[in-house]
């Protein structure tokens, strides 16, 4: 790229809201949709001893609704599994019968879309470094056929836990009804009655085991406008008894990629993440032979205009997919294939930026003696 245009292109992105990476899951798949439904899991190491309202843990039940039920070797026993499992309640909270930990309770599934006709949802954990333990509920479901949505749970051996959401948990309601529509963020050792709740977004500091905050939804597969811990992180420092809450909004703007159009000629463009203080490496295949290179143009937003307004001559099936003209970026082609990296700063006021980027070159396939790739757009994030 013209080494003038580089910094104008990057300062030229077009910003865009802020939002949560998505939830990736460390660790072993535990059960997969269809194998845990209404139910709690055998139980599971956590890999150290985990110390809860002053009483130490080897092991936990899972629930696909989103909940862990601390014990040893299987004593105490799970709650029952119907119906407590989908009925999120304070209530149950506090008579779990065991130390209960909700980083989600709702009534999600991990069963199977209807609409879809696909299975959904998984289960994961990490347990294996001595150090902490993490759970992971992937792309569950309120019941039923609700919106896919991803959250996490790490204990650590200090006792801290740590509450993870991705940016599309809302607390639908279920289709179910009645205390189905509710959800229940917290945990209990399981000594009634519990406290009152608390708003866990604002650093609330309690002198008990129990800690939660109860989200009550008024209809069937809507969003809760009330909840607001989708795209955070909730950590709970103890201190025994008593919690801190540590309440963290999104701390990254997350990279992303997505490709739009089509090339003339097979001429293709795609590139991996436009992360900060990487390259944002652009590649672009089937490149005619005749050509000795392949150029990558950048612009900031996506556009679809007929390349004949600008060759008469061209292919009708060549399109301009980018909205102006920042800068440029030659790469040699060899193959057919050709790659341009374009350095992104590291400088976090770029995070969240759009740049859109199309590639061209030769041929001798029509009169124009060009062809131009699909457009590609890149957010410039974490």
């Amino acid at each position: 790229m013209n080494k003038i245009l580089l910094p104008l292109a990057i300062a030229a992105a077009t910003p865009v809201a802020i939002s949560q990476c998505t939830i990736t899951p460390p660790g072993v798949s535990l059960a997969q949709n269809g194998v845990l439904f209404d139910d709690w899991t055998a139980p599971v190491p956590i890999g150290f001893a985990f110390t809860f309202g002053g009483v130490t843990y080897t092991d936990m039940y899972l629930s696909d609704h989103g909940m862990a039920a601390l014990n040893n070797g299987g004593t105490p026993a799970a709650p029952p599994a119907i119906p407590f499992t989908y009925e999120p309640t304070s209530a149950n909270l506090g008579a779990a019968g065991t130390a209960l930990l909700a980083p989600f309770w709702s009534d999600h599934s991990m069963f199977y879309n209807t609409v879809a006709g696909t299975n959904i949802g998984e289960l994961w954990i990490d347990n294996t470094n001595g150090t902490s333990c993490t759970v992971t509920w992937t792309d569950v479901e309120t019941y039923i056929d609700g919106q896919p949505f991803s959250f996490q749970m790490t204990l650590f051996n200090d006792g801290r836990i740590i509450y993870s959401y991705d940016d599309r948990v809302c607390n639908e309601g279920s289709a179910f009804g009645g205390f189905g529509l509710n959800a229940v963020v917290g945990m209990s050792d399981s000594l009634a009655p519990l406290p009152a709740p608390s708003d866990l977004s604002t650093l609330p500091v309690v002198t008990t085991n129990e800690i939660f905050e109860e989200f009550v939804t008024s209809a069937p597969l809507t969003c809760n406008p009330l909840f607001d811990l989708a795209s955070s992180v909730l950590e709970f420092i103890p201190t025994s008894p008593g919690w801190v809450v540590v309440y963290t909004p999104p701390p990254a703007v997350c990279a992303a990629k997505v490709t739009y159009g089509t090339g003339c000629g097979g001429l293709e463009v795609d590139s991996n993440l436009p992360m900060l203080g990487t390259n944002w490496d652009i590649t672009t295949s089937n490149v005619d032979p005749i050509s000795p290179v392949a150029i990558t143009f950048f612009g900031n937003s996506q556009v679809n205009l007929p390349l004949t307004l600008v060759f008469a001559n061209a292919d009708p099936m060549c399109s301009v997919y980018i909205n102006t003209i920042l800068g440029s970026l030659s790469a040699p082609a060899a193959a057919g294939v050709a790659t341009a990296s374009l350095a992104i700063p590291s400088n976090p006021v770029f995070a969240g930026s759009i740049l859109t980027a199309q590639s061209m070159c030769l041929t001798l396939a029509n009169p124009a003696n060009i062809l131009t790739s699909n457009g590609l757009e890149g957010t410039i994030g974490n």
